[in-house]
């Protein structure tokens, strides 16, 4: 209850007083970032968990850089169970728009909990899982020799709905931060993973696919050309929406930069922990999989 409370009275206090909103044109987000998201992360340490070492962002010759954006909702934060140790340490770079820095892990430490997503803080009384599959990514594709720096975005707000991400909705003020984040730093997202639809099992196909277009567009208005890859992804709890699929699948037009992303859908119970979330094997390691894949 206090959750709900709590977000429905800053998005009121934003209503009524309208000085205290959030100017997407500023530097600044909320660090920890509560609104919208249904495991408030407001924990001291949550800005560099795991003690991090900052690293100069600096894109540099003759190191091929990748920069990707990723953004939805739980499976694209930090929810997974198990930790991610990058085998290529100082190459998978965590860029944390909270602060606009990038991070590696420590010697012998993970990556993990990425900076700048929710998920559950560390420390708890309760051992929430912290993981994701997005430094694996990252991992493989260094290793493939894609790139020698991999710098992860991640912006995800567990329990989001697409409403959430399209102009007005409570979420949309990240990619203006990120944007900003981003161009402060020297760069530019070189693709856009979206992964999101669990939430909105029940919402109408048309209604998912206006949001989900608008949302598309308002991350073009920041970075026109940059491509966009869509997951298929709605399967909660052995439950599946097969009209926000095809609204998934029906946004995607390669002219525009947009592209079809992997089937989420397809993982099943055997691979999420709780039969919503990856697990870290071999749900992650498989999801990242699937995401190189159709990487370019």
């Amino acid at each position: 209850m206090f959750k709900h409370t709590l977000a429905a009275a800053l998005l009121l206090l934003q209503a009524v007083c309208p000085a205290l909103a959030v100017d997407p044109n500023t530097l600044y987000v909320p660090a920890p970032y509560i609104v919208g998201d249904p495991t408030p992360n407001y924990f001291p340490d949550w800005n560099n968990p795991q003690g991090k070492e900052r690293v100069d962002c600096a894109l540099k010759a003759g190191e091929p850089t990748e920069v990707g954006l990723y953004f939805g909702q739980s499976n694209t934060t930090a929810t997974a169970n198990g930790l991610h140790y990058p085998t290529n340490r100082t190459g998978v770079q965590n860029f944390n728009i909270s602060d606009g820095g990038c991070y590696i892990a420590k010697p012998g430490g993970p990556i993990d909990p990425l900076l700048g997503a929710t998920g559950y803080p560390p420390g708890l009384s309760i051992p929430y899982p912290t993981g994701s599959w997005i430094g694996i990514l990252a991992d493989m594709r260094i290793s493939a020799g894609k790139a020698t720096r991999e710098i992860m975005v991640p912006i995800g707000v567990g329990g989001s709905y697409i409403r959430d991400w399209e102009p007005g909705g409570a979420n949309n003020i990240r990619f203006g931060v990120a944007a900003r984040r981003l161009a402060a730093a020297g760069l530019t997202p070189t693709w856009v993973l979206i992964g999101q639809g669990e939430s909105d099992l029940y919402t109408p196909g048309p209604d998912y696919q206006a949001s989900l277009q608008n949302t598309i567009n308002s991350i073009h208005s920041y970075w026109p050309n940059v491509d966009i890859y869509v997951a298929q992804e709605t399967y909660i709890a052995g439950y599946t929406s097969a009209a926000v699929a095809a609204a998934q699948l029906a946004v995607v037009n390669p002219a525009a930069h947009v592209h079809q992303g992997p089937n989420g859908d397809l993982l099943g119970s055997a691979y999420r922990y709780d039969n919503i979330h990856f697990s870290y094997s071999p749900g992650c390691t498989t999801w990242a999989a699937r995401w190189n894949a159709v990487l370019p």
